[in-house]
């Protein structure tokens, strides 16, 4: 969180930064399961990324999952937010996050075929 105003030149809108601020993260230290010794292991460095360190988004007790959506709307149409704690049903999970990805890339294509659309109409009428 600490990391959230630095990140962004010019940093981000106040109402994105106020959804982070609402938003609590929490750490995959503190999960114990058990579980049968695995046959393989593939490592990720998610919990010594400097600015990730393991966390994942929940949201802390009466505050309203509305935040989750301001933080999932789009700057101006050029800059897309995804992940777990977008997700207002699925934060916490990888089902978040995956399904976010998908909403994110819909929107972005959504996005190019607009453009598109607009610069081939654009040619066309110049051309004629």
């Amino acid at each position: 969180k600490a990391q959230a105003s630095s990140l962004f030149i010019p940093s981000l809108p106040t109402e994105k930064m106020e959804a982070i601020d609402k938003l609590c993260f929490g750490s995959i230290a503190k999960i114990f399961l058990e579980y049968e010794e695995p046959k393989s292991i593939f490592c990720t460095k998610w919990r010594s990324n400097k600015f990730i360190k393991g966390t994942y988004a929940f949201l802390p007790v009466g505050v309203d999952g509305k935040v989750m959506d301001t933080l999932a709307q789009p700057l101006d149409h050029q800059v897309l937010f995804a992940g777990e704690a977008t997700m207002k049903t699925l934060y916490g999970t990888v089902q978040g996050a995956l399904l976010s990805g998908h909403r994110e890339a819909d929107r972005l294509a959504a996005l190019y075929k607009k453009t598109v659309a607009a610069t081939s109409a654009t040619s066309l009428d110049k051309q004629v």
